[in-house]
């Protein structure tokens, strides 16, 4: 269903919500385009980094500064929340929540071989 709202909710908010209380969480979220990941990656980090949010959990963590990029984020309990393609994948770095948003571009949709290739990379 487009345009209802879900990467506002999920990508976008989610993690500033989880945060709150467990700010040690790690979040890979992935999308078809880096462009897109890494555009829903600002939008969050928008959030926590607004002053109201600062004012209210500004005490539960703050975000690290030399790890704190469009793409990747560290917040100071060890929190994470990084924009990865669906084919790049996050190995390596420790993650307990994978989300994918948009897993391939919705023009190509019912193209078999790109469902195929989105499956494949999953």
């Amino acid at each position: 269903m487009p345009r209802i709202g879900k990467s506002t909710i999920v990508s976008r908010m989610w993690p500033a919500w989880d945060w709150i209380d467990f700010p040690w969480r790690r979040f890979f979220f992935s999308s078809y385009s880096m462009p897109l990941s890494i555009k829903l990656s600002i939008d969050c980090r928008r959030i926590i980094e607004d002053p109201l949010y600062k004012e209210k959990y500004g005490k539960i963590f703050t975000l690290i500064t030399d790890q704190n990029t469009k793409s990747n984020f560290e917040n100071s309990q060890r929190g994470l929340r990084m924009a990865i393609t669906l084919d790049s994948g996050g190995t390596g770095f420790g993650g307990e929540v994978v989300c994918i948003d948009d897993p391939h571009d919705a023009k190509k949709a019912d193209s078999e071989a790109e469902r195929q290739a989105t499956i494949d990379a999953w």
